[in-house]
């Protein structure tokens, strides 16, 4: 299973990403993140599954932060290079040590990993990871999808109970796929791939550290990326860690 999902982030999931990154675009959610991290006025910050740049580091590099970041997918870094040439990439997984031995002593004012981290298998290597780069009296910042939120949970019951049309329309996104490579990704047949995780669990290993930190919910997020008319989701939770 774990060399199945292994694969899947390396060879499978770069290329819709590739491809889907900019048609999402910059939503109020992405807006009020980067609100976030130009809060803390950086001028160099880290990220955590880079990606292909878009939007973060890109949006970023444009007003003059110094960005750096490292990802697991060869070909989405090669196009990070493209749409964000000011970015320095470390090419690796997180909590690689190739990639910590790259970083050296370097160290950053805000190291970050949004809209990712339910596509890790151990979200506390990954926590690990990024409070072993960021400077004192920094912030690491990251998001995750809320296991507790009713909204995921009613998801994950009516995929339950859905599995027959999820098989056929993975059919049919398989036969486009062999057209249009990374066009669309097949779904788990019973559940969601997104790996969910309940804030308590974060809470622990954080307080594990011996970190300060602020939980934010999805809405609030929205809010401040400028939608008024946004509730109080809790679908993803997003975490700044005093450091």
């Amino acid at each position: 299973m774990a060399g199945d999902f292994d694969h899947w982030k390396r060879a499978v999931y770069p290329q819709y990403w590739s491809r889907t990154s900019r048609e999402y675009g910059i939503d109020h959610y992405v807006s009020g993140l980067l609100h976030l991290i130009r809060s803390v006025q950086p001028t160099e910050v880290f990220e955590l599954a880079i990606g292909n740049g878009y939007p973060f580091a890109t949006e970023l590099t444009k007003g003059g932060v110094a960005v750096a970041g490292s990802d697991i997918s060869d070909l989405l870094v090669k196009e990070c290079a493209r749409l964000a040439p000011q970015a320095k990439d470390f090419v690796g997984a997180y909590g690689d040590q190739a990639t910590l031995a790259a970083i050296g002593s370097s160290r950053f004012d805000v190291v970050y990993c949004f809209r990712s981290t339910w596509h890790f298998l151990d979200i506390e290597n990954a926590i690990a990871f990024m409070l072993k780069i960021v400077k004192p009296g920094g912030r690491v910042m990251f998001d995750i999808m809320n296991s507790d939120a009713q909204w995921n949970r009613d998801l994950l019951r009516h995929k339950q109970l859905t599995f027959p049309l999820t098989i056929v329309k993975n059919v049919v996104k398989a036969a486009v796929n062999v057209a249009r490579p990374g066009s669309y990704m097949l779904d788990q047949v019973f559940g969601v791939r997104d790996i969910m995780y309940s804030p308590a669990e974060i809470d622990r290993v954080l307080r594990g550290h011996g970190r300060t930190f602020e939980r934010l919910t999805r809405g609030a997020v929205e809010q401040a990326g400028g939608d008024a008319s946004a509730g109080d989701s809790d679908q993803k939770i997003v975490y700044v860690v005093h450091c």
